[in-house]
């Protein structure tokens, strides 16, 4: 038999103009080479493949049932990862623990990103850096009104699944509606928001449905929490297989809600400490953030809990 997995699911839904075969009837051995990119048809490389293919492996034998889906029996890692598992498909793109540079010194990157992703994080407006962080090092304290920190360019792919988080600290005052932890900008808006809503009192992670002004908002958000000075993992997955949001608080799922059917891409920045709104910065954090990931995948509900416990 055959089976093509897609993102981690078996797919079993032909393509337009294409038959569906579950059995490969014997086959037959291809002396040629391994082509990547492209196929032989009629004698020719035809067909080619336009756009970017990463970490390729092929197996001479069948890969067993517990090699794809893993054998974590009791549900706290303690088994083999699958190969389609959510913390192997899923890919770190980004990392910034503000450990080895201020942002005073103007270089604004510490040397994970620098080393790991080559992604520099540089500050803009009232950003300055504290010792009073979550993991003993640095963090940085944004001032509520003008700070901020940015990429160069985009980090993920927003129309695809992705998780993102950070350790926050609140100021013990909020300054505007809503303290901006993360978020990606597009031309006028952002395509996903994580934060903390001032006037509701709840943390949210929340996904727009196009980038204008006329969006509709689909967020996931926590039951009212009063503000704390307290430092807590705020995380946001987007799972495009399921077509939900979900937010999670201390390694625990604090709120679900459906996605947009159709998300955007956003191709700006990544940006710490505020979003974008009407095309301008907006929601600027007031307190301290820590140890930001970005991850392009759904992160499943164990490997959030054992990143709380071990972060």
């Amino acid at each position: 038999t055959m089976t093509l997995y897609v993102n981690g699911t078996a797919n079993t839904t032909n393509l337009p103009g294409s038959t569906f075969y579950t059995d490969w009837n014997g086959g037959w051995n291809a002396p040629g080479p391994v082509d990547v990119g492209a196929g032989l048809i009629g004698g020719a490389r035809g067909v080619p493949f336009a756009g970017a293919i990463s970490d390729v492996r092929i197996w001479a034998r069948v890969v067993t049932a517990d090699e794809l889906l893993g054998t974590d029996d009791d549900g706290n890692g303690n088994g083999q990862i699958g190969l389609l598992d959510p913390r192997a498909v899923s890919a770190q793109v980004g990392w910034w623990d503000f450990a080895d540079q201020s942002p005073d010194c103007g270089c604004a990157y510490d040397t994970q990103t620098q080393d790991h992703f080559s992604r520099a994080r540089t500050p803009d407006g009232g950003v300055s850096a504290t010792a009073d962080d979550h993991d003993g090092n640095t963090a940085w304290t944004f001032d509520g009104s003008t700070g901020y920190g940015r990429t160069a360019g985009p980090v993920l792919r927003t129309d695809q699944s992705f998780t993102v988080s950070a350790w926050v600290r609140l100021a013990s005052t909020c300054v505007g509606s809503a303290d901006v932890i993360l978020a990606q900008d597009g031309t006028t808006v952002s395509p996903f928001t994580l934060e903390y809503n001032c006037s509701v009192q709840k943390w949210r992670f929340w996904m727009a449905s196009a980038d204008s002004t006329t969006y509709t908002a689909y967020a996931a958000a926590s039951p009212v929490t009063a503000l704390d000075i307290d430092w807590h993992l705020v995380l946001g997955v987007y799972d495009a297989g399921a077509g939900q949001l979900r937010l999670y608080v201390d390694g625990a799922l604090a709120g679900s809600a459906s996605a947009p059917a159709a998300p955007f891409n956003g191709t700006g920045p990544v940006t710490i400490g505020r979003q974008l709104a009407s095309g301008a910065g907006t929601g600027f954090f007031a307190g301290d953030i820590d140890e930001v990931t970005v991850r392009q995948g759904a992160l499943p509900d164990y490997a959030i809990a054992d990143l709380y416990s071990t972060s």
